[in-house]
């Protein structure tokens, strides 16, 4: 059982964040961390700003694998891909957590129409911020999702659904003409960056580790994601941007935020290092806006170019 420490005095850790106000920037990422119930409350008790659950996929004719995740190279690689629960399932888990104002639902599908029906029926829960990831690295499907159809599914998205929509995408790929198609068609925010897609030659078999591309994540990852990053801001993106990959640190969360995102994702450190790390971030968080005498608003897009 992790024992988790309460702030003894708070410092200006809230960021204004689409249609809320989160405590503090540290957002779990969509994972294995955040696919049962209790895994999610036990998240909400370190005092995350928000948590996003695992990935529902919404079509029907996809089957799911468990996958694996193995530390390679001070990083993770793995081939796991959505969750096991469909829809309907994660609707009545939704229902079971308390203090809910706080979870993101992560979807996938190449399909507007389920897409969109799975944004109205989430909103039912009260679900008003919703993750479309659609770059997982062991999922071919993704390779559709170009500029041309993210556009059109965020446009359908926003004639039919008021919730807020994050697109979460690769910092490989095109990734700027993506997210300016994204925001074209009304995302809220852009959320960047997923695995990193790559392969991994197992000598024993002569073979490829998983049979397929695989995502590679962890801190090897993070100066790919801020420069992925910085191009999204010299090429002037106007919405909220959050940063995932490679937080192991305080100091790994401050670079993202003097980069210029409103908040992080974190995911590969607390898999490896277990909860008490989330909640030992947010007090070194705490201790430093109160020791540096700042918000954590004051420094966001704050770097010098």
């Amino acid at each position: 059982m992790v024992s988790i420490k309460k702030l003894k005095e708070k410092a200006f850790l809230d960021v204004e964040f689409l249609s809320r106000k989160l405590k503090n920037p540290i957002i779990i990422a969509a994972s294995p961390l955040t696919e049962r119930v209790e895994m999610i409350e036990k998240l909400i008790s370190c005092d995350v700003g928000a948590i996003v659950i695992k990935t529902i996929q919404l079509d029907c004719q996809k089957t799911h694998e468990k996958g694996f995740i193995k530390k390679y190279n001070n990083g993770l690689i793995n081939s796991t891909t959505y969750s096991e629960d469909d829809l309907s399932a994660w609707i009545s888990k939704l229902k079971l957590i308390k203090n809910a104002d706080r979870i993101i639902a992560s979807i996938y599908s190449t399909s507007s129409k389920r897409i969109i029906h799975a944004i109205n029926c989430l909103s039912e829960v009260g679900i008003q911020d919703v993750e479309l990831s659609i770059s997982c690295p062991s999922d071919s499907d993704c390779q559709v999702f170009n500029p041309l159809k993210i556009y059109g599914i965020m446009k359908e998205i926003t004639l039919n659904c008021k919730a807020n929509i994050i697109i979460k995408i690769s910092a490989i790929d095109d990734f700027v003409n993506k997210a300016k198609a994204a925001i074209d068609g009304g995302a809220s925010a852009i959320c960047i960056s997923d695995s990193i897609p790559v392969v991994k030659v197992d000598l024993n078999s002569k073979s490829l580790e998983g049979s397929c591309i695989i995502g590679y994540s962890g801190s090897p990852i993070k100066p790919i994601v801020q420069r992925a990053i910085y191009e999204l801001i010299k090429h002037k993106v106007k919405v909220p941007i959050i940063g995932v990959g490679g937080i192991s640190c305080l100091e790994d969360v401050l670079e993202y935020l003097h980069l210029g995102c409103c908040a992080v994702q974190i995911c590969s450190w607390p898999l490896v290092e277990g909860y008490k790390v989330i909640n030992e971030l947010i007090i070194q968080l705490n201790d430093w806006c109160l020791k540096n005498n700042t918000r954590i608003t004051d420094i966001i897009g704050t770097i010098k170019d």
